[in-house]
């Protein structure tokens, strides 16, 4: 029943050589030179990975990284780029780019150790945070909050306050900031519209939002760390600290605090645990700790394999559809899958699949894969091993498209895969989301979606969806009733509990993401894994059978 339930084994083994050889690309903690930081002299720097935590030291010029070894628990501090002058904020945008407010001016750093001048003539950035859209807001010594598209173009978000500090994202994508200067924490919602959060703080500076939706607030006043509910009800959550300035969570909501910058050698960096309230040292011997960020995964998807049944009906065909990002074409390989499922145990395969992709210049369609582009689909190492079965290997724009798998008479149900592979991992493009929609029952014709993610550093984080009551408003007319979806890894053990309502669970992270279920009986995971192969497993809550959706995106 294991080997059913991961239903993928087929599916894990492709992409291997791939993974490999894209690994050689991307090892992790070998040191690198940033050579020219644009006047700034930069130490030798050392790969990060999804994780890692930076600290910005303001009387060394130092960003230092952390990281934890897994066996010891051992916390090992490296230098990760010096020769900063009063460098105070720090950010990562979803590609890995790490944003640097030093005087009078951010940089931008690079995953591979490229750093250039993104802004300058600013006075004191002392805050740093992105919004879901990708622009950079900063905070000044002139009382503005600036805001700064991808491409660097400024505008004034804020003005008038006193001392700003502190900046943090909700899930609602409003801006909350502390004022130091007049010891109160705002709320700008996107339109730019200011209201006051919270007064009679004690001298506010760092302000984060734990995975809950929990916003905690630094008092550098009275050492204190204070925590609002959404409706702006408070407590104190942690005493007796020495002049904290900046915090960070990590994934697992441990809460990560800058503490002490006057030099009487308290100066460090605490971690408390989710929920505590009573913290441990986590690294020491600092110069002046200001500001926190924590490295966010940022592997990308090589592919996903959906398992459905198919069946001559309209809507029950296998459906996978994939939406192609950035900003230069994408090589890809889809592959329609059957005979060679019944090696893997899977009953009744689908003999005889005709695939079908759909884009702006027209359809292409391939019915026995050795008919046309033999050559080329061998050498990608991932060629079907039956001739019956389908590929396609085609080289896209970034776009959506959508590939469809039926049967070919009289072979027309079964059950049948359809692939989509990444062939092309050196571009800058990327396969950011891709869905499957098919006939769901249950027990063997469950539909199964195995997931490859790997080549940044180390990690990925995703958001999987189930949807089955949506699909009515396009047109289904035999929707999956109520949705639940289960996650697996490569060895089939559950990398996550079972979801059946998206909103029970995970709701304040997974509406963070902008794309959350428009049905409350749908399902979704939004789960960060480190680089594999996984499987998610779609099915009714009560067995029901319908028409469902499983859609992987790539929130990196």
């Amino acid at each position: 029943m294991l080997d059913k339930l991961r239903a993928n084994s087929y599916h894990e083994q492709a992409p291997r050589a791939v993974l490999n050889r894209q690994r050689l690309m991307n090892k992790s903690f070998l040191p690198r030179l940033l050579a020219v930081l644009l006047g700034t002299s930069v130490a030798p720097l050392s790969f990060g990975a999804a994780g890692y935590l930076y600290e910005s030291d303001f009387s060394t010029g130092t960003i230092y990284q952390f990281t934890t070894l897994p066996d010891s628990g051992t916390v090992v501090k490296v230098k990760f780029a010096s020769g900063f002058t009063g460098v105070r904020g720090l950010a990562f945008d979803r590609s890995g780019n790490l944003f640097v407010g030093e005087a009078e001016r951010i940089y931008k750093i690079t995953p591979n150790g490229f750093g250039t001048i993104f802004a300058s003539d600013i006075r004191g950035p002392n805050s740093l945070a992105f919004n879901r859209a990708g622009d950079l807001f900063v905070t000044d010594r002139d009382g503005h909050v600036l805001r700064f598209s991808p491409q660097g173009d400024r505008s004034v978000f804020v003005a008038g306050l006193v001392k700003p500090t502190g900046l943090a994202f909700d899930a609602f994508d409003n801006l909350f900031v502390a004022d130091y200067g007049s010891n109160t924490v705002f709320k700008v919602t996107p339109d730019g519209s200011r209201t006051v959060f919270a007064q009679n703080m004690k001298g506010p500076q760092g302000v984060a939002f734990s995975h809950s939706g929990v916003l905690h607030v630094v008092n550098e006043a009275n050492g204190t760390v204070e925590v609002f509910n959404s409706i702006g009800s408070r407590r104190t959550r942690i005493f007796s600290l020495a002049a904290p300035i900046g915090l960070a969570f990590d994934r697992d909501d441990n809460l990560f605090i800058a503490n002490s910058c006057v030099g009487d050698g308290t100066n460090s960096i605490l971690k408390f645990t989710a929920e505590s309230e009573i913290g441990s040292v986590y690294a020491k011997d600092l110069g002046c700790p200001l500001q926190l960020a924590i490295e966010p995964p940022r592997d990308p998807l090589f592919n996903i394999s959906t398992r459905a049944r198919v069946e001559p009906v309209l809507n029950h065909e296998l459906i996978g559809g994939f939406i192609v990002s950035g900003a230069g074409p994408k090589t890809v390989l889809l592959r329609a899958l059957g005979p060679s499922l019944s090696k893997m145990g899977v009953a009744q395969p689908l003999l005889d699949p005709i695939l079908q992709l759909h884009t702006p210049d027209g359809v292409f369609t391939n019915n026995n894969w050795m008919d046309s582009q033999k050559e080329e689909i061998q050498s990608t190492g991932l060629a079907p091993k039956e001739n019956s079965e389908s590929a396609i290997l085609i080289t896209l724009n970034p776009g959506a498209y959508t590939a469809v798998v039926r049967g070919n008479a009289p072979f027309v149900t079964g059950n049948a895969v359809v692939e989509v592979y990444d062939a092309d991992l050196g571009t800058d493009s990327n396969l950011s989301n891709i869905s499957s929609r098919g006939y769901v029952q249950s027990g063997d014709n469950r539909m199964i979606a195995g997931v490859s993610i790997g080549g940044g550093n180390g990690a990925g984080k995703i958001l999987v969806r189930g949807l089955g009551p949506s699909l009515a408003g396009t047109g289904i007319a035999d929707p999956l009733p109520d949705p639940k979806l289960s996650m697996f890894n490569a060895q089939g053990t559950a990398v996550t509990a079972p979801n059946d309502d998206w909103g029970d669970t995970q709701g304040y992270e997974i509406y963070g993401t902008g794309i959350p279920p428009a049905s409350s009986l749908e399902s979704a995971i939004l789960i960060t894994l480190t680089s594999g192969a996984y499987t998610a497993i779609l099915e009714d809550l009560k067995g029901n059978p319908g028409v469902g959706l499983i859609e992987v995106y790539n929130l990196r």
